[in-house]
């Protein structure tokens, strides 16, 4: 939506960049702390994690990654035009 309303309405083009930055913000914080916890829980726990579940993790994990790698080009994107 910054993009789209950048060159028409600036001030709400900046809301919505202010609003995608907050939530990269938060998506990188829990980001962190799940991928701690993962590793906490891999090292600590007194069986194994089924393999099925790390499976899952890592998919989850992936698609983490490469949506915050694409919202960290669009917001980028937004500062250069």
């Amino acid at each position: 939506m910054a993009i789209k309303y950048k060159h028409t309405n600036k001030d709400l083009a900046e809301m919505f960049i202010g609003m995608a930055k907050a939530e990269k913000g938060h998506i990188d914080s829990i980001h962190v702390w799940l991928v701690k916890f993962i590793e906490k829980e891999r090292k600590e726990r007194l069986q194994p994690v089924p393999q099925g579940m790390m499976d899952v993790w890592e998919w989850e994990h992936q698609q983490m990654v490469e949506d915050a790698e694409e919202l960290e080009l669009l917001m980028n994107n937004y500062q250069k035009m």
